[in-house]
């Protein structure tokens, strides 16, 4: 079986904690690094080439023309975002970039599973 590779960046250590646990636990998927902040996580993204980055963000403060111009820099490593506003939310779904809301940390396995694949991640 094939292994999706995952770097973790989120700014909070409890939640962090939390979704380290869950990816560690899908025996799809390695995380290969957990970091607080972009920096850190841009130089993993660049040094391990992981298949999925998972950026809170909180991280970020960008426009839609940022957002994309960073997923070009990142690839092949897919993005998923991670956010706990819904207007965020919102607006990162209309971008077309793959998010996830906090409070539904349960669908990251999900989301990370396609995220790392040709198809689309959606939460209805």
């Amino acid at each position: 079986m094939n292994t999706r590779r995952v770097v973790l960046a989120e700014s909070d250590s409890v939640l962090r904690g939390v979704l380290s646990a869950l990816v560690r636990a899908d025996p799809a998927l390695e995380l290969v690094a957990t970091v607080a902040d972009f920096v850190s996580a841009s130089a993993d993204v660049q040094r391990l080439r992981p298949d999925v980055l998972v950026l809170d963000s909180r991280l970020l403060l960008l426009n839609v023309g940022s957002l994309q111009q960073m997923q070009a820099m990142l690839q092949p490593t897919r993005l998923l975002m991670l956010t706990a506003e819904e207007d965020e939310w919102l607006a990162l779904r209309r971008s077309g970039t793959p998010v996830v809301m906090k409070e539904r940390a349960c669908d990251l396995l999900d989301a990370l599973r396609v995220a790392g694949s040709t198809e689309r991640y959606a939460v209805s």
